[in-house]
Formats: structure tokens, C-alpha cells, sequence
């Protein structure tokens, strides 16, 4: 499972070397949930969201700001390079 930053608008992802990119194999991976809503918060827009992404089965989860600012916490790590 992939922990993501997406631009819900756009369908950008916070990306590892640049803020956004197009996909998600060049996205930024969070260690966790809360590090993810962390990041997320920071750009202070509602259409910012989190998505739980898995290979196999391909699914995605996309957690909205409801759910994230109340379950997620605050703190957390940067994201992985």
C-alpha cells in the first residue's frame, strides 16, 4: 500500500523532487497516515486529499479532509524520497 498527496482538481500528486506530478509512481510516499494529512494540511485547501493507494488488487481509497483532520492527527514524518 502506497500512502499519497493528490490535488483532487488536478489529480496531481505531491511529488519527491518537485511539489506536483502528473503520476503516482513519481509521487511522494508517506511512512504514515498521519504524516500524509500532515503534509496535506500544510497547503491549506480543501481539494487537497489523501489517497491509500494498492497495486494488487489496483485499488485506490481517497480519504477526504472530514475524515483526515479529525482521525489522522497532527505530527508525522516528511515524505520519503
Amino acid at each position: 500500500m502506497k500512502v499519497l498527496v493528490r490535488d483532487a482538481g488536478t489529480g496531481s500528486y505531491v511529488g519527491r523532487q518537485v511539489t506536483w506530478v502528473g503520476n503516482a509512481e513519481e509521487a511522494a510516499q508517506f511512512a504514515t497516515l498521519e504524516a500524509a494529512g500532515q503534509q496535506a494540511r500544510e497547503f491549506g485547501r480543501e481539494d487537497v486529499v489523501v489517497v491509500l493507494r494498492y497495486e494488487n488488487p489496483e485499488c485506490e481509497l481517497v480519504l477526504n479532509r472530514a475524515y483526515w483532520m479529525t482521525q489522522a492527527g497532527g505530527g508525522g514524518q516528511r515524505p520519503r524520497s
